[in-house]
């Protein structure tokens, strides 16, 4: 079985759509991306041929998974919080050592070091309620210290990930990631389009 039927076979069952299992994704934002998929932004993502894909929510590997089924050479890095849902990586076929550069870890939260050539990301999707005062104070922060004003308090947790990952891609660098439409169209998309400030890179 390929790294991507077995992809589809471990993590890719139907979502359940209401009761506890559902409220559990939302807790922890975690919705997994179809193989084909991570292959599509794996592949565009590594075409500059990098010598390093670095994610920032890594979950069971499936950016990295994808990325070896197309052929990249390269080594990984990344912050994954939950290190049963990494083990999951092994049954995609990464090894100890492929993975030796994830940090079990908070992105958003712990210091991050350097400047990516390539970023793939599925990050958690976790809607501001969900959000405690003390982590929306830091994700204030956080906002103006990349952009040069906070955003609306109602932004979810997705956005402060492009946020740091925009910071800590290379000049350069390529970037694929996963956003629902809200970043566009919500209470972010007049803050991005209206107060525009270019990433120090």
């Amino acid at each position: 079985m390929t790294a991507a039927q077995t992809a589809e076979h471990v993590k890719h069952q139907p979502l359940p759509s209401s009761g506890p299992g559902r409220e559990a994704l939302r807790v922890k934002g975690q919705f997994w991306t179809p193989p084909w998929l991570a292959k599509a932004m794996a592949a565009w993502a590594t075409s500059a041929h990098p010598d390093l894909l670095f994610d920032p929510a890594v979950g069971p590997g499936t950016f990295f998974a994808a990325a070896r089924e197309i052929g990249f050479k390269g080594g990984f890095a990344g912050f994954e919080l939950d290190d049963a849902v990494l083990a999951d990586a092994y049954r995609l076929g990464l090894s100890p050592v492929e993975l030796a550069g994830i940090r079990i870890g908070d992105f958003i939260r712990d210091h991050v070091e350097g400047r990516y050539p390539a970023i793939t990301s599925n990050p958690p999707y976790i809607r501001h309620h969900r959000l405690s005062p003390k982590q929306k104070r830091e994700l204030r922060q956080l906002a103006t210290h990349c952009l040069g004003f906070p955003l609306d308090g109602r932004v979810g947790l997705h956005v402060y990930f492009l946020l740091k990952c925009l910071e800590h891609l290379a000049p350069g660098g390529r970037l694929a990631f996963l956003l629902p439409a809200d970043v566009c169209e919500g209470v972010s998309s007049t803050a991005f389009s209206e107060n525009r400030r270019p990433f120090s890179h």
